[in-house]
């Protein structure tokens, strides 16, 4: 498997977008205002953290059992480091005290490693 960092795809996708005629809005969006966007658009598309946004989302007990994320996550992308699998993912689980995830991947930058534990 291989990777492109998603800020640049991202970042394609809404040029060609607005190359269309779309027209793309940077901004903090609080719940107050997400009313305002959705009153006037066919569609609005939320995505959703921590932040206040995510609480007018109340946790859908039919669709999960967990009450809180079930791992803890980091990532670095190692820039001008080689691979230790030519073959793509490459990956460590030690049960009891984690996983690590070793994915080639294109950045901004140049060819890197993506180490996912």
């Amino acid at each position: 498997g291989q990777s492109v960092d998603q800020r640049l795809k991202f970042s394609t996708w809404l040029e060609a977008f607005a190359d269309r005629g779309g027209k793309v809005v940077y901004g903090a969006v609080d719940p107050d205002r997400l009313d305002d966007i959705a009153a006037i658009h066919d569609l609005t598309v939320v995505a959703a953290g921590k932040g206040d946004i995510a609480r007018i989302f109340p946790l859908d007990r039919t669709r999960t059992v967990h009450d809180r994320p079930q791992r803890s996550i980091g990532l670095i992308a190692l820039v001008g480091t080689e691979h230790p699998d030519s073959d793509g993912v490459c990956y460590n689980i030690r049960p009891g005290v984690g996983e690590a995830f070793g994915i080639p991947m294109l950045t901004a930058a140049g060819p890197a490693v993506a180490w996912v534990m």
